[in-house]
């Protein structure tokens, strides 16, 4: 049965998807996520065609990214994709598989992530979609990132930078810049605790320069949701590296956004990075006020690894006052999860090799660093 066209204009639908769009542009995601979902709802009842349909859920999973949502972010990218998959729309499916990556990479499903991102790319190598490439590598970084591997993850992001400069998007490029600033904290964490802490602050240092040159790139947007992300990247980056004062500032102005507009993951981390400020300027009660605040408003969402983090700050707070139970306590739970993320980890490994090593081969020699 072929869908009934579309009327030269629905002013309606039309009014919803530009409010949608309009309030992703400006960080206003619950407005954009209700108008998202309306228009989902009209597309479906007037049964308009079905790319209408599509950048509706596009938007809405898009939304509900933005908000910690990730599990609704997830079913609605994937009610997005059999759309662009039916059209056989190359720019969409990539652009919506690779939200689905992102989706699962927050609640922990990494071998459905890393599937999702190697997909895109093949994808786009094979209908040469330059802009659509760049963005799967994007994604293809974070997922190796996550799965244990930053330097792999580093590589992949420093060759979707390349790409992005040679398009002259300088969307593009923050994203890879963004990203490349997270996966160095991310390397921070893990090498660390490894006690490899010379290639761990090499990290650092490059990450540093990676979120500066992220900073004045979304500057010269409106996109206030990344104008956050960022400050928040660069408020972690400078507390790990001991620039306190201005590390706290970055932090409290991430806090303040993050919350006025009901960024739960972006409050959340930004409030353990707080904990962990006060840790470092040997405040320690000060600390586990913090970190237990911001761990009891974890219990309602689904974001393991600043969990994984606050259990560890806790652990190592309550183990320098003297309180061995409490830092005995958090420990198992931090190993609890840690146990649960390799899990995952390994199956992701094992099973999608193959799409690593095809990647691999296509792009030969490591990224030059920035």
């Amino acid at each position: 049965m072929t869908q009934p066209a579309l009327p030269d204009h629905d002013p309606d639908l039309a009014q919803l998807l530009d409010a949608s769009a309009a309030a992703l542009a400006r960080g206003d995601h619950e407005h954009g996520a209700e108008q998202a979902s309306l228009a989902v709802e009209r597309a479906l009842l007037a049964q308009s065609p079905d790319a209408v349909a599509g950048r509706a859920l596009d938007l809405l999973a898009a939304h509900q990214w933005r908000l910690g949502r990730f599990e609704d972010a997830a079913m609605t990218a994937r009610r997005a994709l059999t759309v662009w998959e039916r059209l056989d729309d190359g720019p969409r499916l990539c652009a919506t598989q690779c939200l689905l990556a992102t989706a699962y990479t927050e609640i922990g499903l990494h071998e459905e992530a890393l599937r999702q991102a190697a997909a895109a790319f093949d994808l786009a190598r094979r209908r040469h979609l330059p802009a659509e490439e760049a963005l799967a590598l994007n994604r293809l970084g974070i997922c190796h990132d996550r799965l244990g591997d930053p330097e792999r993850g580093e590589r992949y992001l420093g060759r979707a930078l390349a790409r992005a400069r040679e398009q002259g998007s300088d969307e593009a490029a923050l994203m890879a810049l963004n990203n490349l600033a997270a996966v160095a904290i991310s390397a921070y964490h893990l090498l660390s605790e490894r006690g490899e802490n010379g290639e761990a602050h090499a990290f650092l240092s490059r990450g540093l320069r990676y979120a500066e040159q992220a900073l004045e790139l979304v500057l010269r947007g409106g996109d206030i949701y990344r104008q956050t992300v960022v400050r928040g990247n660069l408020g972690e980056l400078h507390t790990l590296l001991g620039h306190y004062e201005l590390g706290e500032q970055y932090v409290r102005d991430t806090i303040a956004r993050a919350e006025s507009h009901g960024w739960t993951a972006v409050a959340l981390r930004s409030r353990y990075l707080l904990g962990e400020l006060r840790a470092a300027q040997g405040q320690h009660a000060e600390a586990v006020n913090e970190l237990q605040r911001t761990l009891d408003d974890l219990r309602q969402h689904e974001h393991t690894t600043t969990r994984m983090r606050v259990h560890r700050a806790l652990h190592r707070c309550y183990k320098t006052m003297g309180r061995f139970e409490q830092a005995l306590a958090h420990f198992e739970s931090y190993h609890e999860l840690e146990l649960q993320r390799l899990a995952l980890q390994s199956r992701a490994q094992a099973r999608l090799m193959v799409n690593r090593q095809d990647v691999e081969q296509t792009w030969g020699d490591p990224a030059t660093q920035i």
